[in-house]
């Protein structure tokens, strides 16, 4: 019999085959290649992200006009979802799972809403404005004192969660998405007109670098460039960054604020309009990537793909891990899902 390897992610193992009988007994190689797939949970509408709380104990799913929440030892959802007077949203979860941050397009304008985690109770909205040119991300510091949410115009507006005043960070250049280091220092902003990442200091929102370079320019008179998602190794050394244009994952050294050399192309180019996911699991050996091809498992240093896991046409859209490492969470905007992967020690199975 043959059993899966010990592995937290699918990969290719190779195993030995011993046949015996009272002659005698031969053996055999065999390659046996784990690509799992997706168990799905239907949704009511159109799913855009998924933040999973520290405790994991909850998934919240952020819709196009809803916020579904479930919970994570039945993959069942809690109660009906919670109507959102908000499109093109993002959710995140304060770092004592007490709050919910919601940044979304209310009236043609951006805004962030705080709701109660366990009642979903809505408390304080704040109005920031700019001009709604695609789905806005937002990130909770560490600390839980403040929210990052990064507008096409005019910056990223950062959002004191006590006195909900607001301050501004001028990066330039369509800042598109948000990521913080898991010790609050540093702030990792993408900018979707040029290509590069801006790293901001959490805490005095200080200027550390404008422009990292993420691969190439967009081409002159192009004003619009590819990179959108980015996430935080878990000890803090590296940064992850997502390019649309030509499916890869880009590492940046925390240390040196360098960019590394990226992975394989993970699939055709795609409209960040459609949305992107990347994840990395909380021991840090691997990242997920939702792309036109499906979900890619990668490994995270030096970064190589390990499998990809077909979607089909269900445009997978934004992934959550959970804090023990035993559930992924991917969004998929076709039909209305949330994919679900189970991670067991010896080896992956679908949920």
């Amino acid at each position: 019999a043959l059993s899966a390897p010990s592995a937290m992610l699918p990969r290719r193992d190779t195993y030995t085959l011993i046949a015996s009988n009272a002659v005698g007994a031969t053996s055999a190689q065999l390659a046996v290649h784990w690509t799992p797939q997706l168990h799905s949970i239907p949704l009511a509408d159109t799913p855009l992200n998924i933040a999973i709380s520290p405790d994991g104990r909850r998934a919240y799913v952020c819709c196009s006009r809803s916020l579904t929440v479930l919970d994570i030892q039945t993959l069942q959802p809690v109660g009906p979802p919670v109507p959102l007077s908000m499109g093109w949203g993002s959710v995140t979860v304060s770092p004592d799972a007490t709050r919910l941050y919601i940044a979304g397009v209310t009236n043609s304008t951006y805004s962030v809403t705080a709701l109660d985690a366990r009642t979903l109770v809505q408390g304080p909205t704040v109005t920031l404005g700019g001009s709604p040119m695609f789905p806005v991300n937002c990130a909770v510091s560490p600390d839980g004192t403040r929210v990052f949410v990064p507008l096409a115009a005019p910056g990223v507006a950062v959002v004191d969660t006590r006195t909900l005043a607001v301050a501004w960070l001028d990066v330039a250049e369509l800042p598109s998405w948000v990521s913080i280091s898991p010790d609050g220092r540093f702030a990792f902003i993408s900018k979707f007109a040029s290509n590069t990442v801006a790293v901001v200091d959490a805490v005095t929102l200080g200027i550390v670098s404008r422009s990292v370079p993420i691969g190439a320019p967009p081409p002159p008179g192009f004003n619009f460039g590819s990179i959108f998602n980015s996430v935080v190794s878990p000890d803090g050394t590296r940064a992850y960054i997502l390019r649309s244009a030509d499916a890869t994952v880009w590492p940046i050294d925390v240390a040196t604020l360098q960019p590394g050399a990226p992975s394989p192309a993970l699939g055709p180019a795609r409209d960040p309009m459609f949305g992107f996911g990347l994840a990395v699991t909380p021991d840090g050996l691997q990242l997920l990537a939702s792309t036109a091809n499906g979900l890619c498992v990668l490994q995270a240093n030096p970064l190589g793909l390990t499998v990809t896991i077909p979607t089909g046409d269900s445009r997978p859209a934004g992934i959550a891990v959970s804090p023990d490492g035993s559930v992924a969470l991917v969004a998929l905007q076709s039909p209305n899902a949330i994919g679900v992967l189970r991670f067991v020690s010896g080896g992956v199975r679908p949920s």
